[in-house]
């Protein structure tokens, strides 16, 4: 089998998930980066003992790279997409793949004219709870797959961010940035990719200009349907409902309000109460 090998554009701190596990898998190696700043590329050279580029450009024209990794700021998806395909390369892109659909569009057109693959890089579906799920419905044990509901609660828009993490236009978010976990999630249960999709967003939270929570329908067809619940505002996680045991199936350690003014705490303890007192009235 040929070896395939990959170059990594952007080494921030969404690379740092990926390059561990490039040496791990059996026919691909890691052979060159690309990074605008001149700190990171020294560290990646000095940690790979491999090439590292000023510019993606760079990269893409190497002759011992058949394959990019793009790790670079969302907005850049498309156009680093566009000179990859131009040149040939191969392409794995991490989430979301654009910020709109016209540049999706775009990127699988020019994957398409110069005959290269464009593979979403998706991540949540190689955990192993999901897998196990996948595999119990495919095995029918217990019967077709009807519906399929994900709820999830936690504080995205509580953490230090970067202000292009909170702004849409440029693939920030919680909507671009963490719905397409639960769309992939969802698409990987029920068999594969939905025929149709109805959502609404909210934007709740005064000190941020950028939708904090959606609610979203999938119809894959034949009455297989999902439904889609993400809240960050941080007045409730959810793994409270499921024993702590996080996305990954890792157990978390206790969680607590975050530190508030007094009223503001009680705002969210009651929030927290009620969300609880729904969710069990419903069972």
């Amino acid at each position: 089998m040929q070896e395939l090998r990959i170059g990594i554009m952007g080494l921030g701190g969404a690379s740092s998930l990926v390059l561990p596990s490039l040496g791990k898998v059996p026919g691909v190696c890691l052979t060159a980066a690309a990074d605008i700043r001149p700190e990171a590329r020294e560290a990646f050279t000095a940690a790979h003992d491999l090439p590292a580029y000023a510019a993606v450009e760079e990269l893409c024209a190497a002759d011992d790279v058949d394959a990019v990794w793009i790790e670079t700021p969302n907005h850049l998806h498309c156009e680093h997409t566009l000179i990859a395909a131009a040149h040939g390369k191969h392409i794995i892109c991490a989430k979301p793949l654009a910020t709109s659909l016209e540049d999706c569009d775009r990127m699988i057109e020019a994957a398409a004219e110069n005959g290269v693959q464009l593979l979403q890089g998706h991540s949540k579906i190689f955990d192993g709870p999901i897998r196990a799920m996948r595999q119990i419905v495919a095995s029918g044990r217990l019967g077709r797959v009807t519906q399929i509901h994900t709820l999830l609660y936690n504080n995205w828009l509580q953490r230090p961010r970067l202000p292009e993490e909170l702004d849409p236009a440029k693939g920030g978010g919680i909507v671009l940035r963490q719905g397409p976990h639960l769309v992939d999630i969802a698409s990987y249960i029920a068999g594969g990719g939905p025929n149709s999709l109805r959502a609404t967003t909210g934007s709740w939270d005064p000190h941020f200009d950028s939708p904090g929570n959606f609610d979203a329908l999938l119809d894959f067809g034949d009455g297989v349907t999902a439904n889609l619940t993400l809240n960050g505002y941080g007045y409730f996680d959810s793994t409270e409902l499921y024993w702590g045991i996080g996305g990954r199936g890792a157990m978390r350690g206790p969680r607590f309000l975050a530190t508030l003014p007094a009223s503001e705490g009680l705002e969210r303890l009651a929030y927290r109460l009620n969300v609880v007192g729904f969710v069990f009235w419903t069972f």
